[in-house]
């Protein structure tokens, strides 16, 4: 939904506790490259989702990196909040 390119393929997470999905975003303004990871970590009680997105080029990003993170893990919250107490598919 995010027209991120992934950098590699979907991780195989078959009996791995950890898997990180890598992709490059475009920046809104300028649409300069970042670097996006985001590691998925379960620890057999909780899963731990971490992210980080770096630009390529420049010292500054006027709070694109930021607003990239807080706004997918936004996301992700309110996914994972619908489904809490779902039924599970059939």
């Amino acid at each position: 939904r995010r027209d991120w390119q992934l950098t590699a393929p979907y991780p195989d997470i078959n009996g791995q506790s950890e898997a990180t999905i890598t992709a490059v975003a475009r920046g809104l303004v300028l649409g300069l490259p970042a670097d996006v990871a985001i590691r998925v970590a379960d620890d057999g009680d909780s899963v731990v989702v971490d992210m980080r997105s770096a630009s390529r080029y420049g010292r500054h990003d006027l709070g694109d990196n930021a607003d990239r993170i807080t706004d997918f893990l936004a996301e992700l919250d309110q996914e994972v909040a619908g489904q809490v107490g779902a039924a599970p598919a059939e």
